[in-house]
C-alpha cells in the first residue's frame, strides 16, 4: 500500500525540493584573522620605520665636506679611532702634542664609558671586514669614504634592531598585553618619532641606544609600584634602575630622565613600606645601590686596565680614573647655551645678554636652580602617585625642563622630551577614539584627551623646527620637510578637538582630577595649536622668500627659536599642572591600572 501524497503535492506535479539551509561560512567568507593581523601588524610597521631611515640616511651628515673639524659625523668616526688605538685608560686622558691621537682641541671623547665601549667594537669591526685605513690613527682624520658612510649608517641602524626597537615592543607589551592592536601602536609612536629618526640617520648620532634604554626602564617599572604590602622590591625593578643607569653612562643627556625616576622610587617605596620610616629606608637604600652599582660598573674595566699599566704615569688609581672620565664628559667651559638653541636662555639673549652679565659659576647655579623648579612639580606627582603612566607623564615633564633651562643644552637635545611625549601623545590618541562614556569617577570628555594629544603633537611640529637651521646646514632639508608632511598627514587622523553635541567644552565642566590650572592650559592650547602651525609654515615662507636685514642677519633663525620656546614653555605648563596620565588611563585597558589607582 502506497503512502499518500503530501498535502501540498498534486498528481502529476513536479517535486520540488525545499530550499537547503546556507552553507557554513567557508574561510574565504568569514573576512580577516584579526589575530594573524596583530600579529603581522609589528613587522609591517618595522619594515616601513627602517624604509623611513635608509630615506633619511641618504641625505646628507654633519658636517660633510667642511672640514677642519667636520662635524658629529666625524667626531663617531674619530672615538672609534680613539679606541681601537689607545687602550682604555688613556681614552679620557688628554694628549697635547700637535697632531696627537687624543688632541683635546679635536673631537675628544667626551661621552660616558658606554659610547666608548660601542666606539670600540665598531672600528674593530671595521678594522677587521672593512678598510682599516678608516680608523687609522691621526691619517684617517676627516675620511668621508661612501663605503665608511654606509657602514656607519648601517651601524646606527643595527643599534635600534639591538636596542631600540627590542625596547620599545617592551614597553609595549607591558602596557598592553592582551590588545595587539594598541600594542602595535605603542610600537609605531616610538619607531616614527622624527626627532630621534632625523637626528640619529640624518644628522647622525646614536641617540637611540640611549632612548631605548629609557624606554626599557620605563617597561620594566610599568605597574611596578603595586598596591601597599607587595614584596619589598622586585627583579623587575632593579632591572629598571640598571637600564635606566645604563642610559646614563652611554650619554650623560640621558641625566634629563633621572629626578621623575628619583621621585617615583621615593613614592613607591613609601607606598610599600606602608610610610614606616625603617622599611621605606631599607627599600630605597637596595634602589640606591643598584643605581650606583650601574653607574660605576662600565668605568670599573677602565680603573682595572690603569692598574695593570706598566707605565708609572698611566697608574691614576681608580679616583683619578673616575675624575678623568668626569672632566672630559662634563665639560663646563663651555657656557649656558651652544648655538642657537630654543630654550629660555637663548630665547632671551637678543634683550638680557646673560653670557656677558654671569660668570660661568653664577650661570650654572641660576641654570640649576631653575631646572629643578620647573622639574619640581613633575618629581611630586611622581612620588604621591607612582603609577607607569605618571611616571611617563614626569618622564616628559622633567626632560622639557631640562632642555628649557638648564646649562649647556644642545639643540639636539630636543629628542630627549620629544620620545615620551610622543608615547604620551599615543595613548591619549588611543583613549580619545575608545568608545563608549568615561569611567565612573573620571568625566572627563573625550575632547579633553584630543586638546592634550594636539598639543603634544604640535609640540613634536616644533621640535623639528626648532632644529631646522642645523638641519639645512647638514643638507637634510629634504628630511626634514618629508618628517614634518608625514608627521602633519597623521594629525589629520587625530580625534576631533571638538566636543561632542552635549559634552562640556574643552578646559570647563566639573572635573575634580583637572583642577583650575589644568582646565584654563587646556582651554588655552584649543584655540593656540593651530594659529602655532600657521605661524611656523609663515616663517618658513619667510625664510624661503625674504631676505633679513644686514643688521639682524639670524632674524628668521631667532623667530625660530623664539617661536619654538614659546610652545615648549606653554606643553611644559599643559604637563605640569594637568593629570594627562589620568586623561589616558579612563580611557584604555591598561595592565592593572585600576587597582593602582584604588589604593591611592
Amino acid at each position: 500500500m502506497t503512502s499518500p501524497l503530501p498535502a501540498e503535492r498534486r498528481p502529476g506535479q513536479r517535486h520540488v525540493p525545499a530550499p537547503l539551509a546556507p552553507a557554513p561560512p567557508t574561510p574565504a567568507d568569514a573576512g580577516p584573522d584579526w589575530r594573524y593581523i596583530g600579529r603581522a601588524l609589528p613587522w609591517a610597521i618595522l619594515a616601513v620605520g627602517l624604509a623611513v631611515r635608509f630615506a633619511v640616511g641618504r641625505g646628507g651628515f654633519s658636517g660633510l665636506g667642511d672640514p677642519p673639524k667636520h662635524g658629529d659625523f666625524e667626531a663617531q668616526r674619530h672615538w672609534m679611532e680613539i679606541t681601537t688605538n689607545l687602550p682604555p685608560r688613556r681614552w679620557y686622558l688628554n694628549d697635547h702634542a700637535p697632531g696627537g691621537l687624543n688632541d683635546p682641541a679635536y673631537w675628544p671623547l667626551d661621552y660616558p664609558p658606554l659610547s666608548g665601549y660601542l666606539a670600540f667594537a665598531l672600528g674593530k669591526l671595521c678594522a677587521a671586514f672593512f678598510d682599516p685605513a678608516w680608523v687609522a690613527a691621526v691619517s684617517s682624520r676627516g675620511t668621508e669614504a661612501p663605503g665608511l658612510v654606509a657602514f656607519m649608517r648601517l651601524s646606527v641602524i643595527l643599534c635600534d634592531l639591538v636596542v631600540l626597537f627590542p625596547a620599545a615592543w617592551l614597553l609595549a607589551m607591558r602596557l598592553f598585553p592582551r590588545h595587539p592592536f594598541l600594542r602595535a601602536a605603542v610600537f609605531a609612536a616610538v619607531v616614527f618619532e622624527p626627532t630621534l629618526i632625523i637626528f640619529d640617520h640624518g644628522h647622525f648620532q646614536y641617540n637611540g641606544v640611549m632612548v631605548g634604554f629609557m624606554l626599557a626602564a620605563l617597561g620594566l617599572l610599568f605597574d611596578e609600584a603595586g598596591p601597599a604590602g607587595r614584596p619589598a622590591i622586585s627583579a623587575k625593578r632593579l632591572l629598571g634602575v640598571v637600564a635606566l643607569c645604563a642610559a646614563v653612562t652611554f650619554k650623560q643627556m640621558a641625566l634629563f630622565y633621572t629626578l621623575p625616576f628619583a621621585g617615583f622610587m621615593i613614592g613607591a617605596s613609601w607606598r610599600q613600606a606602608h610610610g614606616r620610616p625603617g622599611p621605606f629606608a631599607g627599600r630605597f637604600l637596595l634602589l640606591a645601590v643598584a643605581a650606583l652599582a650601574g653607574l660605576l660598573a662600565p668605568v670599573l674595566p677602565l680603573v682595572l686596565d690603569s692598574m695593570l699599566a706598566t707605565e708609572a704615569k698611566d697608574h691614576l688609581g681608580p679616583a683619578g680614573t673616575a675624575l678623568a672620565v668626569l672632566r672630559r664628559v662634563f665639560p663646563v667651559g663651555r657656557g649656558l647655551f651652544e648655538d642657537k638653541v630654543a630654550n629660555i636662555w637663548c630665547a632671551v639673549s637678543p634683550a638680557v645678554k646673560l653670557r656677558s652679565m654671569l660668570t660661568l659659576r653664577q650661570a650654572a647655579t641660576m641654570a640649576a636652580g631653575t631646572t629643578l623648579l620647573l622639574c619640581l612639580p613633575a618629581c611630586l606627582a611622581a612620588a604621591r602617585r607612582p603609577t607607569g603612566l605618571r611616571l611617563l607623564q614626569a618622564t616628559a615633564t622633567g626632560a622639557l625642563s631640562f632642555f628649557l633651562a638648564s646649562f649647556q643644552v644642545h639643540e639636539k637635545s630636543i629628542l630627549i622630551a620629544a620620545m615620551p611625549v610622543a608615547v604620551l601623545m599615543c595613548l591619549l590618541v588611543l583613549a580619545a577614539a575608545a568608545p563608549g562614556p568615561p569611567a565612573a569617577g573620571h568625566p572627563a570628555t573625550a575632547a579633553d584627551r584630543a586638546i592634550a594629544a594636539r598639543a603634544l603633537h604640535t609640540f613634536i611640529h616644533f621640535a623639528l623646527f626648532s632644529c631646522f637651521p642645523l638641519l639645512r646646514r647638514d643638507g637634510q632639508t629634504f628630511g626634514y620637510a618629508g618628517l614634518q608632511v608625514a608627521w602633519l598627514g597623521l594629525g589629520l587622523l587625530l580625534p576631533s578637538t571638538r566636543p561632542a553635541p552635549g559634552a562640556p567644552r574643552p578646559g570647563t565642566g566639573a572635573r575634580p582630577q583637572q583642577g583650575p590650572l589644568a582646565r584654563a592650559a587646556l582651554a588655552l592650547v584649543s584655540h593656540l595649536w593651530l594659529p602655532g602651525l600657521i605661524g611656523m609654515v609663515a616663517v618658513h615662507l619667510a625664510d624661503l622668500l625674504v631676505r633679513p636685514p644686514g643688521r639682524l642677519p639670524d632674524l628668521w633663525t631667532m623667530a625660530i627659536m623664539i617661536g619654538s620656546c614659546g610652545w615648549f614653555l606653554l606643553v611644559h605648563a599643559l604637563l605640569s599642572v594637568a593629570d594627562l596620565s589620568r586623561l589616558a588611563e579612563t580611557g584604555l585597558p591598561f595592565r592593572s591600572t585600576r587597582r593602582d589607582l584604588k589604593d591611592d
